[in-house]
């Protein structure tokens, strides 16, 4: 057996070491290419996708903000606080300018950059007029709201000082006031909002509010790097020579309701693109290190879960071969080695079932072999005692059926007669209580169940018993109520005369016999009870079910009856499927048998 294993280990570390190499080997190149995609990826199409997907989206943005105006038709003031507001949000600057007749195409627009820069310069100084009033009202909110300058000045609007406002409410936090500390302002238009009326203290004083300087922005030279459009925007990328910093420009028209048309201009860096790619730059030693040191662990582990289950299934095939089926392989796999675990654990499964079999039909077939000893004990035992009891009945005719043949007497021959007519007759019921016992011993009874009314049966049966009852001065006794129930009547009647029968032969003389039922709640339990001369020891209350079986062991013919009698009670409860048994108390002895109440 070592010359078998010796080589078999040496194919197992072979095979596991080449699929070890494999499997690292391939892992190792696939994060390499893919260490190396990514770091490919990010210099050539990350910048582009970066400043692409910016770009739509400041373009959305700019386009939600440009529709909004149009729609809500918001006074100056409020234009410049929205315009603050997203530059903060989308760090792009945006301004409005007039839509000249005639401009076509970005490069005309470009050109005339100096009108456009005046109207620009125009647009800021009127919006350097405004203040904007940041208070806090005495319900502990906060709200804005514009005036001039010259209102500011007017009404002495101080940090800290104390106003009463009535005014329009725009938004949420947004007044357009109309009563300033009761001085009445003029309201450049009218819009459908909700009054407010409240007093607050002026938290804050923003002044001289100024929109991007367009002429300022148009003197630094920028070089144009590409455009195009999105949305109805039209935007022009370009850069600043020398620098690698980036810029872009963001036109859309608008059409404002009585003032006529406008461009909307915006103005954004793509540096930030730049800054975040060096950043990553500076981290691919990190990164590499990092993902090399991954690769190597995972290939390590992958390898190793390849590896163990051949392993495994090596062990258990080896402890198949001794017949231990108890290990089982993990089937969790769904490759070849799934498979071939699934194809052992089937194998293991049917040889332990058909080892299981073999041991259990051996198992069988021993008990097979001790039932049928015991059998064949019984059966010997059976012919014996059968023999025994047909001895004496047959002795005692074949001497006066001689006495009969030798005298003369009349008298003594109707004697001779009758006493043959009597040991017939005992030898009669001892046949046919055999034959019962054959039939039942060879599972040849039919069961033909139907509704016996217990206390009917039994009453009957007592009828039959009252010679006997009056020569051993017996009394009968009912307690309890008896009820109806499926029994098979024929054979229930047997069992039931039987056990009248043996409690009248061994009661005592001038006792009570006692016929009783118990409700045991789905069960109802029938109890006959009678006194006896002699107490039965537990060693008799056992072998009273016993064929054959007399308290008069010596068969001295003391006791009548064949001793068949329980025997056929028992067989015929078993028939039925009941429980039944037997108890004593002092000299009382009980036979019981359990029925299942009618409808259960």
């Amino acid at each position: 057996m070592e010359g078998v294993k010796k080589p078999q280990a040496s194919l197992l570390t072979r095979v596991g070491t080449s699929l070890t190499v494999k499997w690292f080997g391939t892992l190792m190149l696939a994060f390499i290419v893919l260490i190396s995609g990514l770091i490919l990826g990010l210099e050539l199409y990350f910048t582009h996708l970066y400043e692409t997907a910016k770009i739509q989206s400041t373009i959305g943005r700019l386009n939600d903000f440009a529709l909004t105006y149009q729609g809500e038709g918001w006074t100056d003031p409020e234009f410049y606080r929205r315009a603050q507001l997203f530059a903060a949000e989308n760090n792009v600057n945006i301004g409005l300018l007039p839509d000249r007749e005639g401009e076509e195409g970005d490069g005309e627009e470009r050109e005339g950059s100096s009108d456009e820069a005046s109207e620009g310069e125009d647009h800021g100084q009127e919006e350097g007029q405004y203040v904007l009033v940041t208070i806090l009202d005495t319900g502990g909110s906060y709200y804005d709201f514009f005036v001039t300058l010259e209102h500011q000045a007017e009404l002495n609007l101080q940090t800290g000082a104390q106003v009463q406002v009535e005014a329009l409410q725009q938004t949420d936090q947004v007044l357009l006031p109309f009563v300033i500390n009761g001085h009445r302002i003029e309201v450049s238009s009218v819009v459908d909002s909700p009054l407010y009326k409240g007093q607050g203290k002026i938290v804050t004083l923003r002044q001289n509010l100024n929109l991007p300087d367009q002429e300022t922005a148009g003197s630094i030279q920028y070089k144009e790097i590409s455009k195009g459009s999105y949305a109805d925007v039209s935007y022009v990328i370009s850069e600043l020579p020398h620098t690698g910093i980036q810029q872009v420009e963001f036109r859309r028209r608008l059409t404002l309701p009585g003032r006529g048309r406008f461009v909307l201009m915006g103005t954004g860096s793509l540096q930030p693109v730049a800054e975040i790619l060096g950043l990553i730059k500076g981290f691919y030693p990190f990164f590499g290190l990092g993902a090399l040191v991954l690769a190597v662990f995972i290939s390590w582990l992958y390898a190793r879960t390849v590896i163990r289950p051949i392993k495994e299934i090596t062990t258990v095939a080896d402890r198949m071969a001794h017949l231990d089926f108890d290990q089982k392989l993990s089937t969790n796999r769904s490759d070849e080695l799934g498979i071939l675990s699934e194809s052992l654990n089937s194998l293991s499964t049917g040889l332990e079932g058909a080892l299981g079999d073999l041991t259990i039909a051996n198992a069988q077939l021993q008990a097979d072999i001790e039932r049928e000893k015991k059998q064949e004990q019984a059966r010997k035992e059976f012919v014996a005692n059968a023999s025994h009891e047909l001895k004496t009945p047959l002795g005692i005719v074949r001497s006066y059926a001689e006495g009969l043949r030798e005298t003369q007497d009349p008298v003594q021959q109707t004697d001779y007669v009758a006493v043959i007519e009597d040991e017939v007759e005992k030898m009669d019921g001892l046949i046919q209580d055999m034959l019962a016992i054959s039939k039942y011993d060879s599972f040849d009874v039919v069961i033909r169940k139907e509704p016996v009314d217990m206390l009917i049966l039994t009453s009957d049966l007592v009828q039959g018993f009252e010679k006997h009852l009056e020569v051993g001065q017996l009394r009968l006794a009912f307690e309890g109520d008896f009820g109806s129930f499926d029994l098979d009547k024929e054979k229930i009647t047997a069992a039931m005369t039987n056990l009248l029968s043996n409690a009248v032969k061994y009661a005592k003389t001038g006792t009570i016999l006692v016929l009783s039922s118990r409700d045991l709640g789905e069960e109802v339990e029938f109890q006959v009870t009678n006194t006896c001369e002699e107490a039965f020891t537990e060693d008799q209350l056992e072998k009273v079910w016993e064929r054959f079986y007399k308290r008069d062991v010596a068969h001295t013919n003391e006791v009548e009856g064949t001793g068949l009698g329980l025997s056929i009670v028992k067989r015929i409860f078993e028939a039925h499927g009941l429980a039944y048994g037997n108890r004593a108390d002092g000299d009382q002895v009980t036979f019981w048998f359990r029925c299942k109440k009618t409808g259960r």
